[in-house]
């Protein structure tokens, strides 16, 4: 056991007959294990290893990995191995670098054996996003790029290994231009490159032209067909087809067919209404712009619902205005049955920061489990109907066992409620109880003592009031009691003497008492020990 040293390097080339090795929390970067073929349990954890190759070991069992800055892992030889462990920062943090709207496939870089059925269920681990808002991921580890910026995407088999990757998304945009997938547009009176430059704004990347002849050109001016890339750590992330035109800045349409439909269009009439049978569930649109160079996008075309649907066509020109052309498209409901407006309820899509609820319109009820300290969540909620209503209730003062409700409700009245069920981590709340307790009972524990300690100090101050006395003839001696029957007396004495102090009821044998304040004394005191008058013979 060599753990727990500053160990940065060792030679175990010699010591072929190993079969327990642990190094752990020690300051190794590298180590060859090529000739211990018989280790059977490896302890590596916390130190410095950015590579580690474990193809001869063939007979290893446990692993531990854990704290170091592995890039990648081998354990395709590894056929024997049942306990892993590479959680805890084992793999150094991967950059990947993704376009906005562009899809990544992540697998971690660990290969497992292919006849290993332990290993093999180890290959599938859980994925999840920091900002969903920047990056989504699915559970088969494909990510999408949301916006620009930078997030964290780990994939993980529980209490076995994780892996972290560092998503930086980077977007293009123009106030200027007009940028689709593949083209940007130019209209401008201007065709220089510094000016064009000027006009992007690039988000974790960099705008670099090349001319026809893809040679990178930072002057002069560019002509159509020249071609603008987003680099970021010397890779292309997009390629644009740069297109140069007049400047005519115009956002109307020239046109608009609907297909099998007939529509009578007017480039300053906007609002437009369609009527469609049941069997229709979309519509192919051609909206042609009067400027070549305007953008035009279509929403809300397909997967039309019962009743009201609003399909919005809006068409951006060259100076990034915009107008907006809408049909309302009425689906009619089956044969035989009533129009309805429920099917206008339901939400299109359901985002909870930091969350993946797997989001279904269909499904209305989700279980979500969230940290104590969480008092609201951040819901964004979009119903299919646009000009349906959305309203959130409960979404403060979060407990366990809370309810989110989401009513959507139409312009007709119809209403659907998705619930959002809470579920806390108790594990917190139940240390907080814990130490709520302890201190209840250190404060008891400490009140308990202070009540004895003046009690017993309370005792050892209380003396017996002086009272008025009289003497009592009992027997053949003098003793004295106070008015209420009760003995004067609080003096402890010597073994010879018995007595009881409180009540009269109670015997006492002495023979000498003072004959000038009462007070009884032993048989061997010459003086009174309360006053010091001279005692009586007998």
């Amino acid at each position: 056991n060599l753990s727990d040293n500053s160990i940065s390097s060792i030679n175990l080339t010699s010591n072929t007959k190993i079969t327990n090795l642990l190094l752990s929390n020690n300051k190794l970067s590298s180590i060859d294990l090529s000739k211990n073929t018989a280790i059977e349990n490896l302890y590596l954890n916390g130190n410095s290893l950015t590579s580690l190759n474990l193809s001869k070991n063939a007979n290893l069992l446990v692993l531990n990995i854990n704290n170091n800055k592995l890039g990648s892992l081998d354990l395709s030889n590894n056929e024997k191995l049942i306990d892993l462990k590479a959680t805890d920062s084992a793999f150094a943090v991967q950059t990947k670098s993704v376009f906005k709207g562009d899809s990544l496939a992540l697998v971690p870089d660990i290969k497992f054996s292919a006849t290993d059925e332990t290993a093999q269920g180890w290959v599938n681990p859980t994925w999840i996003t920091k900002d969903a808002n920047i990056a989504t991921i699915n559970q088969k580890g494909t990510l999408k790029a949301n916006k620009s910026g930078t997030v964290n995407v780990i994939g993980s088999v529980e209490d076995i290994y994780s892996v972290t990757y560092s998503i930086v998304v980077s977007e293009i945009s123009s106030d200027t231009y007009n940028i689709d997938d593949t083209n940007l547009t130019i209209a401008v009176d201007t065709t220089s490159v510094a000016t064009i430059l000027k006009n992007l704004n690039v988000a974790n990347g960099e705008a670099m032209i090349y001319n026809t002849s893809n040679k990178y050109i930072t002057s002069g001016n560019i002509a159509s067909g020249y071609t603008l890339k987003v680099m970021r750590d010397a890779k292309v992330l997009k390629t644009y087809t740069l297109t140069v035109v007049k400047a005519i800045v115009n956002n109307d349409l020239e046109d608009l067919k609907i297909k099998n439909y007939t529509i009578e269009f007017d480039k300053d009439v906007t609002n437009y209404t369609l009527i469609v049978e049941n069997d229709v569930d979309k519509i192919e649109i051609t909206a042609t712009p009067v400027e070549s160079s305007a953008k035009v996008e279509i929403d809300g075309n397909e997967d039309l619902v019962e009743g009201s649907n609003n399909v919005v066509i809006t068409v951006t020109g060259s100076d990034k205005t915009t107008k907006t052309y809408t049909i309302n498209v009425i689906r009619k409901a089956a044969e035989g049955e009533t129009p309805t407006s429920k099917s206008n309820v339901y939400l299109d899509n359901l985002e909870i920061k930091g969350y993946d609820i797997k989001f279904d319109s269909k499904v209305d009820f989700y279980s979500l489990k969230i940290a104590e300290d969480i008092t609201a969540l951040e819901i964004k909620a979009e119903p299919i109907d646009n000009q349906a209503t959305v309203k959130i209730n409960g979404n403060q003062n979060l407990k366990n066992k809370s309810k989110i409700e989401i009513i959507v409700s139409n312009v007709d009245g119809a209403s659907k409620t998705y619930t959002l069920s809470i579920q806390k981590d108790v594990k917190s709340s139940m240390k907080t109880i814990l130490v709520i307790l302890e201190l209840t009972a250190l404060l008891l524990l400490i009140i308990l003592c202070i009540v004895l300690i003046n009690k017993h100090n309370k005792k050892k101050k209380n003396k017996t009031v002086v009272k008025k006395e009289t003497k009592v003839e009992k027997k053949d001696e003098n003793i004295v009691v106070s008015e209420d029957k009760t003995i004067r007396v609080t003096k402890t004495y010597d073994e010879d003497v018995t007595r009881t102090e409180t009540h009269l009821e109670k015997t006492i044998r002495f023979r000498r008492v003072c004959p000038k304040c009462g007070s009884v004394n032993v048989l061997t005191n010459d003086t009174c020990y309360l006053c010091g008058e001279k005692l009586d013979e007998n």
